[in-house]
């Protein structure tokens, strides 16, 4: 049987390991904050289906860090898809339309145009306050969803546009996805 001064111990190095973990991970976190760039890239995974009643999806969301020292203001994104088959896309966002009393879901980012756009571009604001020196602004999350191909491709790009990046910024990793049965 252990005894409690061991048990004791035992949490006492397991806390010191974490303290270490933390401080490493702050030290690393002030690094990249350092870099002194807008860091932006996309998270996704993806589920293809080869059944003709099923539907494939991409869960992506679009992150965004300052490790600049000026906050950005004024956040908006825009994510262009270039696809072969028709799809729909869905997230967590306020659509265009939506009231600020009538929202359903608490989202952070809202959609600025009509919610089908020919182009395959859609544009989103960001509701939260500024995102300043090593912050990141709430992350983006979209679906695209298409029933069972035989083929098709996917092209996802995103760029983000602030009060200091007007021209716009790609994110660090498009994503191309190339289906061939």
């Amino acid at each position: 049987m252990v005894s409690w001064l061991e048990v004791k111990g035992k949490l006492e190095a397991l806390d010191r390991s974490w303290q270490e973990l933390y401080e490493k991970a702050s030290d690393h976190s002030s690094q990249n904050a350092s870099l002194n760039k807008v860091i932006s890239f996309l998270a996704s995974s993806i589920d293809i289906s080869n059944q003709s009643d099923e539907w494939s999806c991409i869960n992506m969301s679009y992150h965004i860090l300052n490790g600049t020292v000026k906050p950005l203001e004024n956040l908006l994104i825009c994510v262009r898809i270039d696809a072969s088959v028709r799809y729909q896309i869905s997230g967590k966002y306020l659509l265009a339309t939506d009231r600020g009393g009538q929202q359903k879901i608490k989202a952070n980012w809202k959609l600025l145009e009509d919610h089908h756009n020919e182009d395959g571009e859609y544009w989103f604001s960001y509701l939260g306050e500024k995102v300043n020196r090593a912050d990141r602004a709430e992350p983006l999350p979209l679906t695209l969803t298409w029933p069972a191909k035989e083929k098709y491709r996917f092209k996802i790009d995103a760029f983000y546009y602030s009060n200091r990046d007007e021209e716009g910024l790609p994110v660090d990793n498009p994503l191309l996805l190339n289906v061939t049965s």
